[in-house]
């Protein structure tokens, strides 16, 4: 199986997540080439949309920095049909890579290019990489300290789709906290808690939300088959997409269900009910839900949510607490249109999440080896 504390099953598809998390020290004492790859290698560990990593990085040692594209071949055609899910893994990506950079001494320097929303969808595939930053380390110290906790969290997050106790309270720092991380990258944080009768009303009604989405999901064939070609049994040797341990599945049910979405075997009511009934059940025990909203929909900002949310995710991770993305119910129009009006605002709803702690320990997902992911 794998160490409960550490969430790393064996297998070289989990191998990265044992990378040493170095000391600034240990750091300086790298070569050039040595710094790089290991910062790439804390921007490997960022969350993604189906697990797909969609990005390539190419290493520029001569400026001291990098050049980041999205892998239009792991942008879901489905489920993501302007290619926002994708360019919000690209920020979460920029976001570990930055905060590793900050942590070692250095001042990250990032460019967002220019982009063609067109470019990122998934139906234009006349190029295979879309450059949309160039990251750069600068010599000076960075005036924004990363703390060591902060840092370590890179190593340690991980998607938690289970249920949580609803025993946390959002303390008022905290919550400040996160709200300043999406004001720095120019997207707002809506959030509701189960602390008041309003937040409790708002969270069974997004529980409700994704619950009809789900159901929209394993019964629309593109969605379907889309979701089994990224959703493995828990023993699975590749390096992308989403194991059935991660949903709290044991090998076998995994298994059928990874099946059963490819039609391979029929399943029953009850099965195809199940993904929509613990969804629904996960966001019912949240003791927040956050929306992150932007004021254009293109994707500048979907990157710079990106970035707010990994930011996010590393600072509840690093308090104890954990996190699940629910990116389907900005991306399903008949559920993100009510769940704007919910949050009261006129602004793009680009993605969702829940957290609170845990109630059980879930495994990390499996990632691509760097040699894959360097250009």
């Amino acid at each position: 199986m794998y160490t409960e504390s550490e969430g790393i099953k064996p297998g070289e598809n989990y191998q990265i997540w044992k990378t040493p998390k170095l000391t600034p020290e240990n750091f300086f004492h790298l070569t050039q080439a040595q710094q790089l790859k290991y910062l790439v290698t804390c921007g490997q560990l960022a969350a993604s949309s189906h697990n797909t990593q969609p990005w390539g990085i190419k290493i520029e040692p001569e400026t001291n920095s990098f050049s980041i594209f999205l892998d239009k071949e792991r942008v879901l055609p489905a489920s993501d049909i302007d290619g926002r899910q994708a360019c919000i893994s690209i920020g979460c990506l920029i976001t570990n890579m930055s905060i590793a950079t900050r942590y070692f001494g250095f001042t990250p320097k990032i460019d967002i290019t220019e982009i063609n929303p067109k470019s990122v969808k998934p139906k234009n595939t006349s190029q295979k990489f879309i450059p949309v930053a160039n990251f750069y380390l600068l010599a000076e110290a960075s005036a924004d300290n990363v703390d060591r906790a902060q840092f370590e969290a890179i190593f340690t997050r991980r998607m938690n789709r289970g249920k949580y106790t609803g025993d946390f309270l959002m303390n008022r720092d905290l919550n400040l906290d996160l709200s300043q991380i999406c004001t720095n990258n120019q997207v707002s944080l809506h959030t509701f808690s189960r602390e008041d009768m309003r937040g409790r009303g708002a969270i069974r009604l997004i529980a409700e939300f994704q619950a009809q989405a789900d159901n929209y999901v394993v019964n629309n064939q593109g969605f379907s088959d889309e979701l089994g070609r990224w959703f493995f049994p828990n023993d699975t040797k590749s390096p992308l997409g989403m194991p059935g341990d991660t949903f709290g599945l044991q090998n076998e049910a995994a298994q059928r269900f990874a099946q059963g979405l490819l039609k391979e075997v029929e399943l029953t009511a009850t099965e195809k009910a199940g993904l929509a009934v613990a969804s629904k059940a996960g966001i019912e025990s949240a003791s927040v839900i956050g929306g992150i909203t932007a004021s254009k929909d293109q994707p500048f900002y979907w990157i710079k949510a990106g970035m707010a949310l990994q930011d996010i995710a590393l600072t509840l991770e690093k308090n104890g607490l954990a996190m699940a993305v629910h990116a389907g119910l900005a991306e399903v129009s008949f559920v993100s249109r009510p769940l704007g009006l919910l949050l009261g605002t006129k602004e793009k709803l680009v993605t969702l999440f829940r957290t609170g702690k845990a109630e059980e320990t879930r495994p990390h997902s499996p990632r691509l080896p760097i040699e894959k992911v360097v250009l």
